[in-house]
C-alpha cells in the first residue's frame, strides 16, 4: 500500500478513473447518509488545486482518498474529505492519510480543521484518537467541528 500526493496521481491515472475508483469508494457512505449523492463530484477541485492523496493497493487499485482546502488568511488546512473503501477500514490506510496530510500541515506551517457528521461516531473517534479537539457542536445541527494544531 502507498500513498500518493496530486502529481503523482494525475501522472497514473486518468481524470475518468480516479472518479470512478472514488465513486465506488463513497457508495458506503451515501447509503448510510453520511454524504450526499453527488459527493464524489466535489473532487474535481482538489486535482485542480492539488489538494488530494489517494491510497493505492499493491495491484495498483485506488482503495481511499483524502481532500484538503487550505486557507492562507487564518493559518489553517481544512480536511474536506477522507473516505476508504469499507473493506479496508481498520487496517492503518486512514492513519497514513493523515499522516501524510499532517506533513503537509507542518511544512506550511499550518493547524488542520474539519467537520465530521454528528452521526458519524467511527470518524469523531478516529479523530480524536489523531489527537484532534472537538471545538464547536453548536453551529450545525449535522456536523461537529474538530481541530488539531501541528507542532
Amino acid at each position: 500500500m502507498e500513498i500518493l500526493n496530486t502529481e503523482e496521481i494525475l501522472s497514473q491515472y486518468s481524470f475518468k478513473e480516479i472518479m470512478s475508483a472514488c465513486r465506488k469508494i463513497v457508495r458506503k457512505y451515501i447509503k448510510r447518509k453520511i454524504m450526499g449523492p453527488l459527493y464524489y463530484i466535489f473532487l474535481i477541485k482538489p486535482l485542480q488545486e492539488k489538494s488530494m492523496l489517494i491510497a493505492r493497493d499493491d495491484n495498483k487499485n485506488i482503495i481511499g482518498f483524502l481532500t484538503w482546502k487550505e486557507y492562507k488568511k487564518e493559518q489553517n488546512i481544512l480536511l474536506e474529505k477522507m473516505a476508504l473503501r469499507e473493506d479496508l477500514t481498520g487496517k492503518g490506510i486512514g492513519t497514513q492519510l493523515l499522516n501524510e496530510l499532517k506533513k503537509v500541515a507542518k511544512n506550511r506551517n499550518r493547524n488542520i480543521r474539519l467537520r465530521v457528521a454528528k452521526i458519524n461516531d467511527k470518524g469523531i473517534n478516529f479523530y480524536k484518537k489523531h489527537g484532534f479537539q472537538v471545538t464547536d457542536t453548536s453551529r450545525s445541527k449535522i456536523t461537529t467541528d474538530m481541530f488539531l494544531a501541528v507542532n
